[in-house]
């Protein structure tokens, strides 16, 4: 394990946290970040159609949507330099707390809104205050993850390390859809009760296991990273524009799905969970596969997964049938889980240790931003027509090609 020490200007007013992590400390940072993406990806596959159900509009579900993003594109880059400055542990237990509240104002919101106890505006309020919450606070997550990730492994394994994080986000948002498809017979708030346990018993965990007692000390960094830094810039510009993509495929993908095969709200919850469970298979596939391939750069791995990801959405415009939205699903998860884990190891590798939590604010960020831009142009795209969101998505995916094959910053990537 990488025990160097960090340089600091005067150790004695600066307050001392551990450079290693556990183990324990990692397990939980994965398990804390799989839970985060199982929510995220159930909001996508349970609240179009109980939107329908409660009379929300699309452009009001992108808007709701859009909010968590919003409140995570600010708070992640301010979330990372705490994790620096006091370790990973207090962020990512603070980022589960807001998961956890998130998660059960959700639940109360569907329930009210079907019960008829709340209707309007009351229940849209709810959603809009369990978001913001989740938002804010759930932001740190991530970055805490990574910090724990480059705290635990030394620098040549980190690539891996990331690509685990990766995989257990991938693991969670296939989880999600899953959880949604089996519990949505009980209603479509009952997903959100189960992702509520989830998220309480991470947020316990977060909060017990310790570092090792041998642990080193460090002190808070010198120079706060800003997001211009030429190491960072173009993976924050490919991950921003990925998230776009993937966050205007969740919002409008339910209406679609309910939309193209003529279905009732619960029988679309059912098989967009399914279509969403298909994608973050293939997702999670190309992550572990990731971690086996040593001799290919992120370079190769992005423009590859890229290249991937439009056949996916050119599948999404002429889909049909379900078969094709599966088809399409399966080729969105394979690409993506090709593109995301190496832009986000090539930031990594490209940083020190003292700046992952920095970095990983900064690309959560990059992911808020696209995830803004998405959750509110999809639903307005879709008012349009069915297929201008999968249009949209393709020509930024043919933007992000262009980065990858000819950004000078892309091209000095480590193998991983």
């Amino acid at each position: 394990m990488s025990t160097s020490s960090v340089v600091t200007r005067d150790e004695s007013d600066r307050p001392r946290v551990p450079l290693r992590a556990s183990r324990g400390q990692f397990w939980v940072a994965l398990l804390c970040v799989g839970v985060s993406g199982a929510g995220i990806s159930a909001v996508g596959a349970v609240f179009p159609p109980l939107a329908r159900e409660l009379h929300i509009s699309e452009v009001t579900v992108g808007v709701i949507a859009g909010l968590a993003p919003l409140l995570f594109m600010i708070a992640a880059p301010v979330w990372g330099h705490v994790a620096d400055r006091f370790g990973p542990k207090p962020v990512l237990v603070a980022g589960m707390t807001g998961h956890t509240i998130g998660a059960v104002m959700f639940a109360f919101s569907a329930y009210a809104g079907l019960s008829l106890w709340l209707s309007g505006y009351a229940i849209i309020g709810i959603l809009i205050v369990g978001r913001v919450l989740n938002g804010a606070l759930g932001a740190g997550i991530f970055p805490a993850a990574v910090s724990t990730a480059a705290a635990a492994v030394p620098g040549e394994r980190r690539a891996a390390a990331i690509a685990s994080i990766s995989a257990a986000w991938g693991i969670g948002t296939m989880l999600g859809p899953a959880i949604a498809t089996a519990s949505s017979a009980m209603g479509l708030f009952a997903p959100h009760l189960i992702l509520t346990g989830l998220s309480l018993a991470a947020a316990t965990l977060a909060l017990v296991v310790e570092p090792p007692a041998d642990a080193p000390k460090r002190a808070k960094p010198g120079r706060v990273l800003p997001p211009t830094d030429a190491r960072i810039r173009p993976f924050l510009l490919i991950t921003g524009a990925s998230y776009a993509i993937i966050v205007e495929i969740n919002v409008v993908f339910g209406f679609s799905i309910q939309d193209t095969l003529q279905l009732d709200p619960i029988a679309a919850a059912e098989v967009t969970g399914m279509m969403f469970t298909i994608m973050g298979l293939f997702s999670l596939f190309a992550q572990m596969l990731l971690v086996r391939l040593k001799r290919l750069t992120p370079r190769h791995a992005m423009r590859i997964g890229i290249a991937i990801v439009l056949v996916g959405l050119v599948g999404l415009i002429i889909a049909d049938r379900s078969i094709l939205f599966g088809l399409a699903c399966a080729a969105i998860g394979l690409g993506f889980g090709l593109a995301g884990p190496t832009a986000s190891a090539a930031c990594s590798l490209a940083l020190s240790s003292e700046e992952q939590g920095s970095g990983a604010g900064w690309m959560s960020s990059a992911r808020s931003v696209g995830s803004i831009v998405g959750a509110w142009s999809g639903g307005m795209l879709y008012a349009v027509s069915p297929q201008a969101p999968y249009a949209a998505s393709a020509v930024v995916a043919i933007g992000i090609a262009a980065l990858i094959l000819f950004h000078p910053g892309t091209h000095r990537s480590r193998r991983i």
